[in-house]
C-alpha cells in the first residue's frame, strides 16, 4: 500500500512541476484508460474461471439489476421529495 501511495504522491509532484508539450499531453489519458482495460479483463478472466460463479450468474444479474433499480427509484423519489419542499418554501417566500 506504501508503494501505491508513493508513486501515486510521485506522479503528482512530477504533473505539476514539469509541463507537459501538446503531443504528450495525451499520454496520461491514455495509460489510465489502458490500465482500467487490463483491469477489467482480468477480473473477467477471474470471474470466468470461477465455475460456483457462473453457475450463479442469473441470480447475480437479478439481484444486480434489483439493486439498480431501487437505487434508481430511491435517489428520484428523494429529490422529488426535495423539490416539493423546497418549492413550497419557494412559493411561501414569494407570497409574502
Amino acid at each position: 500500500m506504501h508503494w501505491l501511495i508513493m508513486f501515486l504522491v510521485l506522479g503528482m509532484v512530477l504533473g505539476r512541476t514539469i509541463r507537459l508539450q501538446d503531443r504528450w499531453a495525451n499520454i496520461p489519458s491514455h495509460l489510465t484508460t489502458g490500465g482500467l482495460v487490463f483491469l477489467l479483463v482480468v477480473m473477467g478472466a477471474q470471474l470466468g474461471a470461477n465455475p460456483e460463479l457462473l453457475e450463479q450468474i442469473g441470480l447475480l444479474g437479478g439481484q444486480a439489476a434489483g439493486l439498480a433499480l431501487a437505487a434508481t427509484a430511491a435517489s428520484v423519489g428523494l429529490l422529488h421529495l426535495l423539490e416539493i419542499i423546497w418549492y413550497r418554501k419557494y412559493r411561501q417566500r414569494r407570497s409574502q
